[in-house]
Formats: structure tokens, sequence, C-alpha cells
């Protein structure tokens, strides 16, 4: 099937890698809302949890299944958790994690997953449900083409550009200067409006804009829920922990904004 267009625009996201581990299908992920939505009914059922990946999403699923009243266990194959953060913010994690009863076990890798828990290089981790939050990887159709990638991803340039088409979200590879963008909510959408407003102008006749990346691997921007009502703020790779029940409102407001915003372009 061919599709005539005059500019093609990739936002296709990213898929679940589950990096060679064995038994995957005994594994729940949040890569889709269907995926999320069978996680919660098999936590529901579910005394205790094994959560792999202690990244922002690790973090948050651990604090969400111990506030449900889950023995959680956190499994991270990094020496820290959040090991993409700087470490005071993963310090201060780890302090919560501990705070809150939650088991954390770092330096692991998982290599097969079971019906009642997970097996690492180091042994058997229990869990009646085994939640993965250990990254993700280009999508099969970008796997497929044949264009200038960088680790996988479409590598374009300031402008959202690969050759003749433009990528944003999870699936492009974006570096400017110094500087790489996270593969965050933050940044799919402020790459996606950025590639609408470079289509105009191409539309137009005019000259394309040059993006600037939001949230950075150096400087990342994140709001991570800790549970009962508390978050923390990540604002260009500083930590900010007070107030946390106000920043916890902010992340539930743009949280229920975002969804709006999807339901809304359907």
């Amino acid at each position: 099937l061919e599709i005539e267009s005059d500019v093609v625009v990739l936002a296709v996201g990213s898929t679940v890698n589950y990096h060679n581990v064995r038994g995957v299908e005994n594994l729940h992920s949040l890569s889709s809302i269907e995926d999320a939505v069978r996680a919660r009914k098999a936590v529901k059922k579910a005394g205790s949890a094994v959560v792999v990946g202690s990244g922002p999403t690790g973090v948050e699923v651990a604090f969400e299944l111990r506030e449900m009243g889950c023995e959680v266990t956190l499994v991270e194959m990094a020496n820290r958790v959040l090991p993409s953060f700087n470490q005071k913010v993963s310090d201060f994690i780890y302090k919560m994690l501990n705070k809150d009863g939650i088991k954390v076990r770092l330096g692991e890798r998982v290599v097969e997953a079971c019906r009642d828990g997970v097996i690492t290089d180091k042994g058997f981790v229990e869990g009646d449900v085994s939640i993965w939050c250990a990254g993700i990887r280009p999508a099969q159709l970008v796997e497929r083409l044949r264009v200038p990638k960088f680790r996988g991803w479409i590598a374009v340039d300031e402008y959202l550009r690969c050759g003749e088409i433009f990528a944003a979200g999870d699936c492009a590879f974006v570096r400017i200067g110094k500087d790489v963008a996270t593969k965050t909510v933050l940044e799919a959408r402020s790459q996606g409006k950025h590639v609408a407003e470079n289509v105009i102008r191409l539309a137009s006749g005019r000259g394309l804009k040059r993006y600037r990346i939001r949230s950075s691997e150096r400087r990342p921007i994140a709001i991570i829920t800790l549970g009962r009502g508390r978050a923390v703020m990540v604002y260009r790779g500083a930590l900010i922990s007070r107030p946390m029940a106000v920043i916890y409102r902010i992340k539930k407001f743009a949280v229920k904004r975002f969804v709006q915003i999807g339901k809304n372009s359907k």
C-alpha cells in the first residue's frame, strides 16, 4: 500500500524492551492503556509484587502498589535507583522507598520471569505479580526503515528532520549541541507541537524553526509520585522535595490535562 504525501511525520513511539529475558509471558508491562488495565486487574488479586526497573515509572509503580497494600520488591540492574538522575535524587528516593517498606534489590539483572516471581543473576525474587518497567526499544516500523539512526532510533537534526521526513517522540533521537532529549511525555508533546509548526512553515514557504530541548539527559525535568498524595520534582536536574502535597497536585493536574487533550484530539 502506497500513500502519496507532501510531508511525512513519524511519531510511532516505542515498544517494550525485555532484554532477552525468558518467560516474558509471565510479566505485565505498562506500554499501553490495555496493558496497564490488565496489570491493574492482576495487582488487585495480588498480595505481593515485583517491579523490575527503577526509572521514574518503576519507582511510581512501586509506591502505588505499596499504597494498595502490596508487599513490594523493586529490582534494579544498576547500583542505585533512578540511575539516569543525579546521585542526590537517587539517594533521596532510595530513603523514601525504605521508609515505606519497599524492598530494593540493586545490582541484579533479571534473567527469567516465572508465575510466582523472577529469577535474577543473584537468586529468586518472589511475587504474585511481576511488572516490567525496565526499558524501551524502537518499534518494528522504525527498525525496518532505511534512514540514519542512532542506537536504533531515528536520528533527527535541530529541526526534528531526518532527510525528507520529520520524527518526534520516543522514536526520535534528538541531540542538539551537548544535550540529548529524554524520552518522556513532556518531550514528546513539545516535539510534536514543534513538528506541527515546522510543517506549517514548510507549507507556507517559510524557514524551519530550530527545536529547543526542554528535558535533557543532563538536565531532566520530571515529577515523580511517591504514593499517599506525595510527589517530588526534578527540575533541570535539581531536586525539589517540598511541599510534596502541592507537587503531587501539580502532577495530578498535568496528567488530567494531558488525558483531556488526548480525548479532544480523537
